[in-house]
């Protein structure tokens, strides 16, 4: 070996940075093995190359070991490194991610560092203090490469930890500082990839010195939260990121060391992750002591592997981390499953035995189960274990148990739209529930039918229906199901009802119980459990579905029991009925037997479910315009009687205020000519008494124009070249008098009593203003009461007597009361009253045929005598004398108390003698004697 003394440090640096790479390698590590056999013998010129190398090798060891002079040895040693590290200059500079022979550099460090390792980290940490970013660079990709190295071969030093803490801490500076924001996210660079490399490598050195020695913890913690930092917006990276965080929820206990030391070659971004490393990490995980560490290594595998896992080993994955699944949802287990779970490409097919070992172990974990349900939910698939589970009539009580509660975790992860599976899983569980003997199993089903698919359920509940011993299951599960709110349960109990009413094997009468039963959970649902911001949402489904079928009669039902419940929601269901019909407006005169007749008349019917008090909720402008359409169809002879009968109805239910002027002004007059057909004429009529009949209770508000109109119609005479259509109106008219007569008697009130009554027998309204209704003033007022006026009333009172023969003994007083006035009012000439009269004597002997006039009392006896005062008139006409008389005879005969009375009898018999005295017509005197012959037998010997 040739002396080196005075050799220059280029002259030493040369040769090891030109050197033949293998020659290098075999004189650092001092391997004295001869080359292979097949090797040519070293030329003259490598045989130098060798001496020479191995001169200068051994004169930097010699340094090196001088005791005697130390600072020349750290100067070489770091002189050396600098050159290493900065001057040389080729493609070993550059990362690479194989490993097939030893680089240059990693040899030349690694020699260095054995010979003076303080002085060689020393250096490394000077150059690190630098700006220059492309020096960084390359000295951040050397000091990672040449750590690796050091750790492989297992020549770190335990002394130099302070030199090394040193450098972690560059590596964290460099790394936080080279790091680039944006938008509130942080992205790396490659110089910060390069030094966070570095760095991680330096700290696996730390990791394996003194535990808790210096800030190797803290350092270490700062550089794993800024690279996690960097991949935390990046799905692709989740993942990796959660191993990295489980790593760090080791910062403040004593074993993070040796966690570190586990993963730490893991955390590289240049690690070379292959489908090997993740069995290797698998298998890892089903030998391992502690799982915990096993998963966070398979996690920082997974996270960064670019190919996709092939079926069975992600199964055997499935199922080795299912073993580790727990309540905690951010376990790195659960992110785990959520990779392999969610990989693109697997189909139903494939994810399915995926699925098995994680519903196994929520099945005995409860605790899990949320979490088992929410990957289920995810995944949208069939769930096929589960479902094969449920439907095995051999699964024990126990399973079946468990499994229903996972179905329950399912059920209330699952929000709509509803996936593909939930039908299937909804017909399994209520297989179960409505034929599973244990009553444990059914109420645990019971709870979840209302988070099912209502659909299937409703089609369960219907086909058990129809089996009699499962009806009063049956409809405890309705009951139990309309218990809560849900926006499908409408329409479903509807479609139910429909398809119950259609079976054929049910009699009318049970159709009709069994929609009365099922229709019935609606009033209580409605007006409880559905919330006020739902109440809009039913209100339309109840008018879709009324609109849905011309012909069904369960959503009309349906629809009064809704706007019934809500009486807010009319005015919307109003306007919606309201525009239809004025759509559709021109086919209101659609023949009774045509096709569309049913659509046509739909929204009338509806309208003709509610109550006029709901109407008058509505908006005036809609009520305007569904009155004029109303009252125009009344008109229009094209209309069938059926559409006729409807209209009339809806008109009865607009404010009478408002539609009765209407209908009067379309009405025949005296002084109008008619402006619509005599059938038009007849129809209005109707529907005017029909309001009157159906509005009563506020006829004085509104009345005054009818019976003004009543005053003048009542008055004009038959004529006689049209008298069947008189007659005609006058049956129409007389039905809104005999309705106010009918509430005056139900009532007691005497005023209508007096109105019509003093009008027949006096001929003239004699009473005080105020003891008439307010609102005839203006009839009384107007009205010259003719005999047809008085003909007409009396018509409608003997009808009203006829038809009530239980009439109030107030109204009989009165009405015996009047006609005593008038016979005892008649004058001595009675020949401008003798119609008066005998309209009256009219009423008294229909007062007699129905028993109201049978008691002798004051009342009844005075009108006895004043009919025989009338007979004392001179000039009565012999059909007045034979009209009184006639009367007389039938109280004697049906009445014989009032004629018993005295001094009746002796009243009588003078009277009639007299009568018979002055008798010229035969008639009067055959009448006159059977009287006599009557008294005188009542009076005896």
């Amino acid at each position: 070996m040739r002396d080196m003394a005075g050799t220059s440090l280029p002259q030493i640096a040369h040769p090891l940075l030109h050197v033949d790479v293998d020659l290098l390698a075999r004189t650092l590590l001092h391997d004295g093995a001869t080359p292979a056999p097949s090797r040519r013998p070293p030329s003259l010129a490598e045989q130098t190359a060798q001496a020479q190398l191995e001169s200068i090798v051994a004169h930097v060891e010699q340094v090196a070991a001088d005791v005697g002079d130390t600072k020349r040895a750290r100067n070489l040693i770091a002189s050396l490194c600098s050159i290493v590290l900065t001057q040389w200059r080729d493609d070993d500079a550059k990362p690479r991610k194989t490993i097939e022979r030893p680089r240059r550099v990693e040899l030349l460090f690694a020699w260095l560092y054995r010979l003076d390792a303080s002085s060689v980290l020393h250096c490394v940490h000077r150059l690190l203090q630098g700006s220059d970013k492309m020096v960084l660079l390359r000295v951040y990709w050397m000091l990672r490469d040449c750590t690796k190295a050091l750790l492989l071969a297992n020549a770190t030093e335990a002394s130099a930890e302070a030199g090394w803490e040193a450098l972690l801490d560059a590596a964290v500076r460099d790394a936080v500082t080279y790091t680039t924001v944006q938008e509130n996210s942080q992205s790396p660079t490659k110089l910060s990839v390069a030094a966070a490399d570095a760095g991680l490598y330096v700290a696996h050195v730390l990791a394996l010195g003194t535990l808790d020695a210096g800030n190797f913890r803290p350092l270490t913690c700062a550089l794993l939260r800024r690279v996690a930092a960097w991949y935390a917006h990046k799905p692709a990276r989740s993942l990796w990121v959660a191993g990295i965080t489980d790593l760090l929820s080791y910062e403040t206990d004593p074993a993070f060391a040796y966690e570190y030391h586990h993963s730490g070659l893991l955390l590289q971004s240049i690690a070379a992750l292959t489908h090997e490393s993740v069995l290797r990490g698998l298998s890892h995980l089903q030998n391992a002591r502690s799982g915990a560490t096993a998963l966070r290594n398979l996690a920082l595998v997974l996270g960064r592997q670019k190919t996709a896992l092939l079926l069975p080993t992600a199964l055997e994955l499935v199922r080795a981390v299912s073993t580790y699944l727990e309540p905690n949802p951010k376990a790195l287990s659960w992110a785990l499953v959520d990779r392999v779970l969610h990989q693109p490409g697997w189909d139903e097919a494939a994810r399915s035995p995926l699925l098995v070992p994680v519903v196994s172990h929520s099945l005995v974990s409860p605790a899990v189960r949320p979490l088992v349900a929410r990957r289920l939910v995810d995944c949208n698939d069939a769930l096929t274990p589960l479902l094969d589970v449920i439907r095995d009539a051999s699964t024990s009580l126990a399973t079946l148990q468990q499994s229903l509660g996972l179905v329950r975790c399912v059920v209330q992860q699952t929000g709509a739209p509803r996936p593909t599976w939930f039908r299937p899983l909804s017909v399994a569980i209520l297989e179960v529930y409505f034929y599973h003997p244990a009553q444990v199993i059914r109420d645990e089903c019971l709870w979840l039918l209302p988070r099912l698919d209502l659909p299937s359920v409703f089609a369960a509940c219907g086909a058990s229906l129809q089996r009699a011993a499962d009806g009063p299951l049956v409809h405890l599960t309705l009951a139990f199901l309309f218990a809560r709110y849900n926006d499908t349960l409408f329409e479903e109990l509807l479609n139910l009802t429909k398809e119950q009413s259609c079976l054929e094997t049910l009699s009318p009468a049970d159709k009709a119980a069994q929609t009365t039963k099922l229709l019935s959970l609606l009033p209580p649902w409605l007006r409880t459990h559905v919330p006020p911001s739902a109440r809009r949402m039913v209100t339309d489904q109840a008018v879709a579905c009324f609109f849905a079928d011309a012909t069904d009669g369960v959503s009309l039902h349906a629809l009064r029991l809704v706007h019934d419940a809500w009486p807010s929601m009319f005015p919307r269901i109003f306007c919606r009925l309201v525009t239809e019909i004025l759509t559709n407006a021109r086919a209101i005169t659609v023949a009774h037997d045509d096709p569309t007749f049913p659509s046509v008349l739909r929204p009338y019917l509806g309208l003709r479910a509610s109550s006029f008090t709901q109407w008058a909720t509505c908006d005036e402008r809609s009520l305007q315009l569904l009155q004029t359409h109303l009252v125009q169809s009344l008109c229009n002879d094209a209309a069938s009687s059926t559409v006729l009968r409807v209209l009339s109805d809806l008109v009865a239910k607009l404010p009478p205020a408002n539609v009765v002027p209407d209908l009067l002004a379309r009405l025949p007059h005296p002084s109008v000519r008619q402006v619509v057909s005599d059938k038009a004429v007849g129809v209005l009529i109707y529907t005017l008494a029909y309001l009157v009949a159906h509005r009563m209770a506020t006829f004085a508000a509104w009345g005054a124009p009818v019976i003004a109109y009543l005053g003048i119609a009542l008055s004009v005479p038959a004529p006689a070249s049209d008298e069947a259509r008189h007659d005609q109106i006058f049956c129409g008219l007389a039905e809104i008098p005999l309705a106010l007569l009918h509430t005056a008697v139900t009532t007691g009130d005497l005023a209508w009593i007096y109105f019509f009554l003093d009008a027949v027998v006096a001929g003239a309204w004699h009473r005080p203003d105020a003891m008439y209704p307010a609102c005839t003033r203006v009839c009384r007022k107007e009205t010259a009461i003719g005999m047809p006026f008085r003909i007409h009333l009396s018509i409608i009172l003997l009808r009203l007597i006829q038809n009530a023969p239980d009439l109030p003994r107030c109204v009989v007083d009165a009405l015996v009361q009047s006609v005593a006035d008038a016979f005892a009012g008649t004058t001595q000439s009675a020949r401008d009253n003798i119609d008066g009269v005998s309209l009256s004597l009219e009423i008294v002997a229909q007062l007699i045929m129905v028993n109201a006039v049978v008691e002798a009392s004051d009342v009844n006896t005075r009108l006895v005598r004043t009919m025989v005062d009338v007979l004392t008139i001179q000039d009565l006409s012999d059909k007045m004398t034979l009209e009184v008389l006639e009367t007389l005879s039938l109280v004697l005969s049906a009445a014989p108390a009032i004629a018993a009375a005295p001094p009746l009898p002796s009243v009588l018999l003078r009277q009639c003698t007299a009568s018979l005295a002055n008798a010229t017509d035969e008639a009067i005197a055959s009448l006159c004697r059977a009287l006599i012959v009557h008294l005188e037998a009542q009076r005896g010997p």
